[in-house]
């Protein structure tokens, strides 16, 4: 009796120990600046939140308390460790990254040794007791549908069918078109204010072949620069200027993503999920300031945006229905149209359908024939309409720079830091490639977060006469200089995959009208709500505590991470495949321009209300054992 006694304190002492250090390391971690080598680690930390310091370190003591409480769930633990662990190293990586654009400082000497050990241990910590908690109460909760309380230990397919038998049981029109409305409506005062629109200088480049300034070109999606076409030159026809047609395009824009919007709000009802969640969904939609500006704003992303959401809700259907869901001709068109919106409205948009296409293709046999027919019919309509455009208005293809940041970037940074152990060979071809003299010149353009600088001197001729010398030229620097390739990749996308980034440097919103000479101007209707958004919205944003971490790119993705391994846990490995589209950008994502620019990643921003709901909330059709078996006693408590 004695030895169990001490037993139970010496446990009890560990487990004291390993919380409140713990939660020492990830306040520290929190807290600390990794970029300076030269810092000690007292000067690494804020001077002047004392007071923040010690509630935030309460705070995570309050939440490792419950989340170490006994919790019988060998599956659940594997999954949040492995996923703490990949968390910890991305903090770890992008804190370095945004500080210093490097990542020697980790390892500089001894005391930025022990820094980073202690900031990744810390990360680490608080993404596991944060996802415990989450998944613990996803273990214990009941899941409130609009009728009937479904209970963890139950048949969720059969209480689905039941909670779908309530006001759900048919498409909800009304509430529909209200939530339409109540979007649209919440949208207005940006367009009064933003009047007639938010147009920068890409918006400007699709605008002049619009007019006839410009040859048409395939950089920006043709099919976005047609549909520009529709609203502003058949507005111009019928005599109005080029105002009252980019204020056309806008009202248009808001209705369809407004409208896509109520739809997956009506999808969310329809799923079962928890009316509390839908309302904080909506709310979202209606009144996240950044929707209500790319509302009205004119980039290919927006209505991109929308495709991706329309998108995971159609998979999210088809994969709840299975051999149901090509039951109804509607499905079929659904799926085809979003699988083509996708397609043709970002260039990297096909590489999202292909590759989700195959995928679900290969996965889901009983399924094969019919979603093979519907990826033959998506590209054979995007092949024969990039053909049938081309030819008829003259397109010109995108230029080949685009899609080579990734190596450009390594160029670059290979040449800045190597510069002088580059063999003659190596430094003709990097100076031919990007037209200078020297390879200091090309160092000297080079910027960590973003490869325009380096990749709009791109010898787009002599690219492609050297094609070859250039993998062998890339393939060759990165075996010989790998940290420096990696550094250079991971230094140009770290803002897409790290929560500690949310004090974007680059632009999340474009507010005002570009200077042009084809009479585009500014003529805000809400002037005062006009001037609040350009100086107090745009100024402080990414400034204030908590509310800045809302336009984390890097917080999307690690949110979309945590459904996914929901749904590993939940013992739901298919319905991953509604995600995989998402996943498929994030990865163009990372090998776009930029280290983290909101609108490229809009598209995973727009789905997440709706994956939220499915991966966590929902009562999903799947087998009986799809969500865990609550204790006896929780099970009775729960029933």
């Amino acid at each position: 009796m004695h030895d169990s006694h001490t037993q139970n304190a010496v446990e009890r002492a560990i487990c004291a120990i390993v919380i409140v250090s713990g939660s020492l390391a990830a306040t520290l971690a929190v807290l600390m600046r990794l970029g300076n080598a030269e810092q000690s680690f007292r000067d690494s930390l804020p001077t002047d939140r004392n007071l923040a310091s010690l509630g935030l370190f309460v705070l995570i003591l309050f939440a490792a308390h419950h989340a170490l409480a006994p919790w019988d769930n060998a599956r659940g633990k594997r999954v949040i460790t492995v996923l703490s662990v990949l968390f910890g190293l991305a903090e770890l990586l992008g804190n370095s990254l945004h500080d210093a654009n490097s990542l020697e400082a980790l390892f500089a000497n001894g005391e930025q040794r022990a820094k980073t050990l202690v900031a990744f241990a810390g990360y680490a910590y608080l993404f596991a007791i944060l996802s415990t908690l989450l998944f613990r109460y996803l273990e214990k909760r009941t899941i409130v549908c609009s009728r009937g309380v479904l209970s963890p230990g139950r048949d969720s397919a059969a209480q689905a069918d039941t909670a779908s038998q309530g006001n759900n049981a048919e498409h909800p029109r009304r509430f529909f078109f209200i939530t339409w409305a109540l979007i649209f409506l919440a949208y207005l005062p940006y367009f009064l204010a933003l009047f007639p629109g938010v147009s920068s200088y890409d918006s400007h480049w699709q605008l002049q072949q619009v007019l006839g300034i410009t040859r048409y070109t395939d950089h920006h999606p043709i099919a976005h620069t047609l549909l520009i076409q529709v609203f502003v030159k058949g507005t111009m026809l019928l005599g109005g200027d080029i105002n009252a047609g980019v204020a056309v395009f806008s009202l248009a824009q808001m209705a369809a993503m407004s409208g896509v919007f109520a739809y997956a709000l009506c999808k969310m009802l329809r799923w079962g999920i928890d009316r509390r969640l839908v309302l904080a969904a909506g709310l979202f939609f209606a009144l996240f300031p950044i929707n209500a500006i790319y509302s009205v704003t004119m980039w290919k992303d927006i209505p991109f945006g929308g495709a991706m959401l329309l998108l995971t809700l159609v998979l999210i259907d088809l994969l709840r229905q299975k051999e149901k869901f090509f039951n109804k001709k509607s499905n079929w068109i659904l799926l085809i149209a979003a699988f083509l919106a996708v397609a043709l409205l970002r260039n990297n948009g096909i590489y999202v359908v292909l590759i989700a296409g195959i995928v679900m293709t290969a996965t889901l046999k009983s399924l094969r024939r019919q979603l093979l027919c519907s990826l033959i019919v998506c590209v054979t309509c995007f092949g024969a309409f990039k053909v049938m455009v081309s030819a008829v208005f003259d397109v010109a293809p995108g230029p080949v720079r685009e899609v080579l940041s990734v190596p450009m970037q390594q160029f670059a940074r290979i040449a800045k830091e190597h510069g002088d152990q580059l063999n003659e060979g190596e430094k003709e071809f990097l100076c031919k490639l990007n037209q200078t003299a020297t390879v200091e010149e090309l160092a000297e353009r080079y910027n960590p977060t973003i490869s325009d600088p380096v990749k709009w001197y791109l010898d787009a001729q002599y690219l492609s006469d050297n094609m070859g010398k250039f993998v062998q030229t890339w393939a060759t620097l990165c075996v010989k200089y790998p940290g420096t390739a990696v550094t250079a990749f991971l230094n140009n996308n770290y803002g897409y995959w790290t929560v500690y980034e949310s004090r974007n440097d680059y632009w999340t919103a474009f507010t005002t009208v570009h200077e042009n000479d084809f009479g585009l101007r500014r003529n805000s209707l809400f002037p005062a709500l006009g001037e609040f958004i350009m100086k107090h919205y745009l100024a402080n944003y990414n400034s204030t505590p908590v509310y800045s971490q809302a336009y984390s790119l890097g917080l999307g993705f690690w949110v979309l991470m945590l459904c996914a391994a929901a749904l590993i846990w939940r013992k739901r490995r298919v319905d991953l495949l509604a995600l995989l589209p998402l996943f498929v950008l994030w990865l163009t994502c990372c090998a776009s321009p930029v280290h983290g620019e909101y609108r490229y990643m809009y598209g995973v921003i727009t789905a997440l209300p709706a994956v939220i709901g499915y991966a966590l909330f929902s009562p999903s059709e799947s087998p009986p054992n799809a969500l865990p078996s609550a204790p006896p006693n929780e099970s009775k408590a729960s029933s």
